[in-house]
């Protein structure tokens, strides 16, 4: 589980352009808890950049935490020695997973086993963005939840005659934050951006997925779509990192401002509502406009049913 990001010194980053980024600039530090924590903010603000230093200071590579050199050598980046100045302060437990969106979700060999897994992986070659992802995701947690699949953070006891493998062990013991007594351990999955490019089906997977209370786990996501985001916000139990201060406000005034009144076609009916705790538009607002008239709640908007 990861519990806190804090950028102690972006000029000793393993990103160099950390200090261009104002969201990541020394000083700054977002923390995290068990359950749900959505990071949201403007294109641009470090989002998919605050993902990227959690996975190489816990050594991902592929699509979980194991030990490589290829993974040490990211926290060098092109420098002489260890990049310090982002501290993640995790459990460093168990595993923490990450969702990719590119052929590397897949294994070299996988799809041999049988004709129907062959077929899937040559139709996702050939297949939207939309669809791509859509196959992404369902690998990933195909991958996360088979019992095969790697549990515990590797194993980090045994000092060796390395300099780079030493010096993560070091920076380990300085950064871990153990349990306390009767807290369930978490292993933590990473997901940049899952809602791209998805239709509206597939945006209510993700929000099914994000608004279920989970146990044992901690998901940690960058979202971007401004209904989606409108509609978590409306969870309790969400933890929302805003690296755009501000922001959640801006897409709840969006939202407010396109429910309110007519906007010739836009919401004119209740076919565009998230659905969360019933219909964004009727159960929220007590009026609307609709063609230039105010219509109260209950009465049936232009092209949809009574609210």
């Amino acid at each position: 589980m990861v519990y806190e990001v804090k950028i102690s010194s972006a000029k000793d980053a393993p990103i160099n352009y950390l200090e261009n980024i104002d969201a990541l600039k020394t000083g700054s530090s977002y923390k995290f808890k068990p359950g749900v924590n959505v990071i949201v903010g403007k294109n641009g603000c470090g989002k998919s950049t605050l993902i990227e230093l959690i996975s190489q200071y816990l050594l991902i590579t592929n699509k979980h935490s194991e030990l490589t050199y290829h993974g040490l050598d990211r926290m060098y980046g092109f420098h002489d020695n260890f990049r310090s100045g982002v501290e993640v302060f995790a459990d460093y437990t168990l595993q923490t997973y990450k969702m990719r969106g590119g052929d590397d979700v897949v294994n070299k060999g996988d799809g041999l086993e049988d004709f129907a897994r062959f077929t899937s992986l040559y139709t996702h070659k050939h297949s939207s963005t939309g669809e791509s992802l859509v196959f992404h995701l369902s690998e990933f947690f195909k991958f996360v939840f088979s019992p095969n699949t790697e549990r515990s953070f590797p194993d980090l006891k045994t000092r060796l005659d390395d300099e780079k493998y030493n010096a993560y062990i070091s920076y380990v013991e300085s950064h871990k934050i153990p349990y306390k007594k009767g807290d369930e351990p978490c292993y933590t999955l990473l997901m940049d951006e899952p809602d791209r490019n998805l239709d509206f089906g597939n945006i209510g997977q993700i929000y099914d997925i994000l608004s279920a209370e989970k146990e044992n786990t901690q998901i940690i996501a960058v979202i971007h779509n401004p209904v989606l985001i409108y509609a978590l916000s409306r969870i309790e139990h969400i933890n929302f990192i805003e690296m755009t201060p501000g922001y959640i406000d801006e897409i709840k005034a969006f939202v407010d401002k396109y429910t309110k009144y007519d906007t010739g076609g836009f919401y004119d009916s209740c076919d565009g509502c998230v659905n969360v705790k019933g219909c964004v538009i009727c159960e929220n607002h007590d009026q609307k406009m609709v063609s230039g008239k105010t219509r109260k709640k209950g009465s049936k908007p232009l092209g949809g049913r009574a609210s």
